[in-house]
């Protein structure tokens, strides 16, 4: 079925809320891991895949290995992070905006797991955010920036910015193109109701070397090669559906 329901949407948050209970839980008790915080986030991308019905193809995960890296995408809805974790995995954290640290029991859930809390409108804070997404990486966790800053309106790429690629440019690390589809036509922007059923798509690039360039080539090299991708996770989203 593709009929638009706010249950659709209940279908995603149910599972979240179970995994931000067992974190807290876990956070308060000293029993917390790196292990038991991936197989969670595992656990919300493949429960909201199942629950709403939407399928999900994804191509180029054997380029996962030989990590970390810092992870980037085009985002098109919020659907997109427990995709995420259900295509890219569990080894993953995110560089997410202040607001929704502020969200009682799923804020600190989030500080706990390891996310990566960045306040646009200081700047100050928003160096620290970078600092911090180092500090995840030295420790082998993926991490996902999406360089458009936020979603996109109309599911086209936007201009990117060059937090992300200031990490990658000083740290060495590589670039993990992504691209996504389908998700903007299951829980757009402007709304707070999701498509049940469906097919989206993820397809995974080649590994962008950063180490000794400049963030502006890093931007442009990455913009292109994400554009790219998109034109194939499209073209393998509809595929799915003839």
């Amino acid at each position: 079925m593709n009929e638009r329901s706010g249950w659709a949407s209940m279908e995603v948050i149910w599972p979240m809320i179970r995994i931000t209970v067992g974190t807290i839980t876990d956070a308060a008790t000293g029993r917390l891991t790196i292990k038991a915080t991936n197989d969670r986030l595992i656990y919300w991308g493949a429960e909201s895949l199942r629950r709403t019905g939407i399928e999900l193809k994804v191509k180029g995960q054997e380029r996962l290995s030989g990590g970390p890296f810092l992870v980037m995408s085009n985002h098109l809805s919020h659907f997109d992070v427990p995709l995420l974790f259900a295509g890219v995995g569990g080894n993953l954290r995110m560089v997410t905006k202040t607001e929704l640290f502020r969200i009682p029991g799923w804020g600190p859930a989030m500080r706990q797991a390891g996310f990566i809390e960045i306040d646009r409108k200081d700047r100050a804070r928003a160096k620290e955010s970078l600092e911090r997404a180092k500090e995840t990486l030295r420790t082998g966790i993926n991490v996902w920036i999406a360089p458009e800053g936020t979603r996109s309106r109309d599911g086209e790429l936007q201009s990117f910015k060059k937090g992300g690629f200031i990490i990658a440019s000083e740290m060495g690390v590589r670039i993990l193109p992504v691209a996504i589809a389908g998700t903007h036509e299951i829980l757009p922007p402007t709304t707070l109701k999701a498509r049940r059923g469906g097919t989206v798509a993820i397809v995974i690039g080649e590994p962008i070397v950063s180490e000794g360039r400049d963030k502006e080539t890093l931007l442009a090299e990455t913009r292109a090669a994400i554009s790219a991708l998109v034109v194939e996770a499209r073209a393998l989203r509809a595929g799915s559906r003839q």
